[in-house]
């Protein structure tokens, strides 16, 4: 039972992953606010989760007109606070429409962020609930009637390879090229939760610079599902619509959409998918459409 919750929280469907870490912490914003997020000497921030919206009436409540109080089911899960925060010491978070977007538009919203404070000294470290062991991080989990070796996780009844500290070549199943390791993973998430277990796994979805990139990633997807399917990867406008971005920081320099493409639909599709209708042309999608998707990291 406790290694199934595990699992599901692995997945990132509720949202925060590491919440049961004993040294995580947890900030409430309440919108049109700033905070700094801080941590000790030798430390740096390690962001577990960050989602920006309203899931109850009570939080951030003083004062606010009823109405914007009744929507309690409105989130928007965000990449932007890790992307930001990770790895510093400290780092300045604000709960603004103008950052994550509006994800429902008149009501008062909140940005609830889980993070840590892990050591600078030593850069082998391991989420919360594994272990460090001869320089890997290891666990036995069992999903139904799978078990998966020590140092993998299981997704979606497969055994995913999860990368362990100091290691500097590509993991077993990861595809090497330049200084990335590429997973494609043929099960179909939403593009937040895709985003999510690329962190886990060490990276983010992938992004291309070239022609060259976009092709080897289409040739992952073919050889791992017989075809060109509609995949995921890192780009997404949310910050600014048509504005893109990559989800691992890298330059945004190369576009090859699908023609009318990006269109953002109903003012909805903010994530970037690509063998749009089978071509080798991009499209903006709606987040919330699951897609295999093909994670990336560096060696």
């Amino acid at each position: 039972m406790a290694s199934g919750l595990l699992f599901l929280l692995l997945l990132g469907i509720g949202g925060n992953i590491f919440s049961e870490a004993r040294s995580a912490k947890r900030l409430i914003l309440c919108e049109h606010s700033n905070a700094k997020l801080k941590c000790g000497h030798g430390q740096v921030i390690q962001v577990h989760s960050a989602n920006y919206g309203r899931h109850d009436r009570s939080t951030c409540s003083f004062r606010r007109p009823f109405y914007e109080l009744l929507n309690v089911h409105c989130s928007r899960p965000t990449y932007l606070v890790a992307q930001s925060c990770n790895g510093r010491r400290s780092c300045i978070v604000s709960a603004s429409n103008s950052v994550f977007g509006d994800p429902c538009y008149g009501t008062y919203k909140y940005l609830q962020v889980v993070y840590s404070c892990r050591s600078t000294r030593s850069h082998r470290w391991c989420p919360s609930g594994w272990t460090l062991f001869h320089n890997r991080c290891v666990k036995f989990y069992h999903t139904g009637h799978r078990w998966c070796p020590s140092g993998w996780t299981p997704f979606h009844n497969r055994c995913v390879k999860v990368p362990h500290p100091g290691y500097h070549h590509c993991p077993s199943g990861w595809t090497k090229r330049g200084r990335h390791c590429f997973l494609f993973l043929n099960i179909e998430q939403p593009w937040d939760s895709a985003e999510n277990y690329c962190r886990i796994l060490g990276g983010h979805l992938a992004s291309f610079h070239s022609y060259s990139d976009l092709s080897f990633l289409r040739t992952l997807v073919y050889r791992g599902s017989g075809s060109f399917r509609n995949t995921w990867v890192g780009g997404t406008d949310r910050l600014q619509n048509r504005v893109w971005r990559w989800t691992d920081g890298s330059r945004y320099n190369y576009n090859h959409w699908y023609p009318g493409e990006p269109n953002n639909d109903r003012g909805r599709e903010e994530c970037m998918e690509i063998n749009f209708r089978g071509s080798d042309r991009n499209n903006d999608e709606k987040c919330y459409v699951r897609r295999p998707f093909i994670c990336a990291r560096r060696r």
